[in-house]
């Protein structure tokens, strides 16, 4: 019999053994250690329900990267219609950009994202300041503008996810010491008790037997030699 291995780091190994326990729990008489049980069962909960808010939260923010990314690639695609607007409209082709910044409109995207848009926001106020000469300029300075805003406003929203998101995994985090000691003081109660008479509690709650090999698929029948 292999005894389940209670000191882990892993949040889902603690997760997975809490689970095994209390569940062994259900159906073996636990009176003899039916207080450490408990305390265990309390922590137990108290842990799992922090990991949930830590996966939530995970979730949360990483969707707001991932909105970050998407406004990203929507803000590339402004530069190109600008760049091609600016050209359309009399700008020279090797450098659209001119006297309007100092990238091109390919540095100019391979900036990080939230240089790019305070960058492109200098471009487009740059623009309206001399006026825009062609109605398809109008549209594409505004639509730079608009994508410029909504990446810095997707980045801005980053922040408060990403704080949530470290204080519950520092709220979970917190709870490990205690779901460890529960652990451990029911593992040395449920020792105790086995000298005291009660046989085989110690194996029910801690102990598993090694799992069955898998059998071997049959071997396949040879064909008829030709």
């Amino acid at each position: 019999m292999a005894t389940l291995r209670t000191q882990v780091s892993s949040p889902g190994a603690r997760r997975e053994i809490g689970q095994k326990v209390l569940a062994a729990a259900k159906v073996v008489d636990v009176k003899p250690v039916k207080a450490r049980l408990s305390a265990f069962a309390k922590a137990h909960e108290a842990f799992v329900r922090a990991g949930d808010k830590v996966t939530a939260a995970e979730a949360v923010r990483d969707a707001a990267h991932a909105a970050v990314a998407a406004a990203d690639v929507a803000q590339d695609a402004a530069i190109d219609a600008l760049v091609l607007a600016l050209v359309t409209a009399g700008a020279p082709r090797l450098s659209p950009l001119k006297g309007l910044s100092s990238y091109t409109s390919s540095d100019l995207k391979a900036l990080a994202t939230a240089k790019e848009a305070k960058e492109l926001q200098r471009v487009v106020a740059a623009i309206t300041k001399r006026g825009a000469t062609t109605p398809a300029l109008r549209r594409a300075t505004k639509a730079a503008g608009e994508a410029a805003a909504a990446v810095l406003k997707a980045i801005a929203s980053v922040v408060p996810r990403e704080k949530l998101y470290q204080e519950s995994l520092a709220a979970r985090d917190a709870l490990s010491q205690p779901w460890e000691t529960t652990l451990a003081y029911l593992k040395r109660s449920a020792r105790v008790a086995e000298d005291d008479g009660a046989t085989g509690l110690f194996a029910a709650l801690f102990e598993r037997s090694a799992e069955a090999p898998k059998k071997k698929k049959p071997a396949k029948a040879a064909g008829p030699v030709g």
